[in-house]
């Protein structure tokens, strides 16, 4: 038995096979072939444990304190180089737990990962993974901004449909376009989406729950400060509340929305009136009105609006800047005109009867799907959003009240 030959083939240099899957440890620095750590260390420890253990144990004292050396030696070579050399680069470190520590983070933070790449031992190249290597990870199921939804349309194309649209229905109603202010709902959008209206030029833009508004409004402060310290400049942007507010919340609310929407009840205004006691200007509000006199829709009577109003005009913090409403689930575009007709009448009741003050100016009426009839009859504050954001690509949390 060539005990010699074994351990030169098994402990020595890299083999063929090893060297093929990266540059080696027993590889030099100029890549020829070299001696592993892990296989000197055993022949090492192997041969100290022969040599003391030829020698007389009871004439050679010495012996005895190199046979644990040589065993430790023998312990840690053998699993450190049991099957050829570890795949190191030419500083000597382990390359796979420096493709570990480098891996992107990947969908986490909404990066697409990179496909798997190997290293060649010669030049380390990135090649094309064998066959059977694991696939890359997909996409997360967020839409990015720039692909198209059912229809073939992009999200600059959807936005500037309606705007086309909002300016056709301003001209039928005898106003000019820029007479109506598209507010863009965002709730089901994401924020990549908002980023880029902004660069298109939308200012306005709207969230229905507190909590993913404060969370949006922080995201794209964070954003334009960037672009504010790398260009110089950042788009603007302008917040609003238009879902129903819990009192609870009316702190954070306030704190980043410049209009909210939805003020249905004197406790509502008053709760406000509390909350904004240290803000240098008065939060600006919209009575809500249920037009429709539908059960599921907050808001006050028709009949009720002008003294809300009155009620909010006497508060020193709060502002009310107008009516809003929405048209009835049912009855399609009939039943939306004869809405929308009823809250302009009370709108302008309020606005001749001098009950909101010189700055009651906003009729904010239409969504989606009827904001060309609301424009007809004199709105000129539209609620868009899945006619520019497109298929959901957020849905909202039932707990996120």
């Amino acid at each position: 038995m060539n005990i010699g030959g074994d351990l030169l083939r098994r402990y020595g240099p890299a083999r063929p096979a090893a060297r093929a899957r990266g540059r080696s440890g027993g590889e030099g620095p100029d890549g020829g072939l070299g001696w592993s750590a892990a296989g000197l260390t055993l022949l090492g420890g192997l041969a100290t444990l022969a040599v003391c253990t030829m020698v007389a144990w009871d004439r050679e004292p010495f012996a005895r304190a190199f046979l644990p050396v040589a065993a430790i030696a023998v312990a840690v070579g053998a699993p450190g180089h049991a099957d050829g050399a570890r795949a190191l680069d030419p500083r000597g470190r382990d390359l796979r737990l420096l493709a570990i520590a480098r891996a992107p983070l990947g969908l986490a933070h909404g990066v697409r990962p990179s496909p798997p790449q190997e290293v060649v031992a010669d030049d380390r190249r990135p090649v094309t993974p064998r066959a059977g290597a694991a696939a890359p990870a997909a996409y997360p199921a967020c839409m990015s901004t720039g692909t198209q939804d059912a229809n073939g349309t992009t999200l600059a194309q959807r936005f500037a449909d309606v705007k086309s649209r909002i300016a056709a229905a301003a001209r039928r109603s005898g106003r000019r376009p820029e007479d109506v202010m598209l507010v863009v709902v965002s709730k089901s959008g994401t924020v990549d989406q908002v980023r880029e209206l902004m660069q298109l030029g939308q200012v306005d833009f709207a969230e229905n729950r507190v909590q993913q508004l404060v969370q949006r409004a922080a995201q794209v402060d964070e954003w334009r400060m960037r672009r504010i310290e790398l260009a110089g400049e950042a788009p603007l942007v302008r917040w609003h509340m238009i879902g129903s507010l819990q009192r609870n919340k009316v702190k954070k609310a306030i704190e980043c929305t410049r209009l909210v929407h939805s003020v249905d009840s004197l406790r509502l205004a008053e709760e406000i009136q509390s909350a904004a006691s240290r803000r240098e200007a008065p939060v600006e509000v919209l009575v809500e009105v249920n037009v429709a006199g539908e059960s599921s829709k907050a808001g006050v009577a028709p009949g009720a609006a002008k003294h809300l109003v009155a009620q909010v005009e006497t508060m020193v913090n709060v502002r009310a800047r107008g009516l809003m409403c929405m048209a009835p689930l049912e009855g399609g575009a009939g039943a939306a005109r004869a809405a929308f007709e009823r809250c302009r009448e009370i709108y302008e009741d309020i606005r001749q009867s001098g009950a909101g003050g010189t700055r009651f100016d906003i009729l904010s009426m239409g969504m989606s799907g009827d904001f060309e009839v609301a424009v007809e009859c004199g709105s000129n504050l539209v609620r868009v959003g899945g006619a520019v954001i497109g298929p959901p690509q957020v849905f909202e949390d039932p707990a996120d009240a």
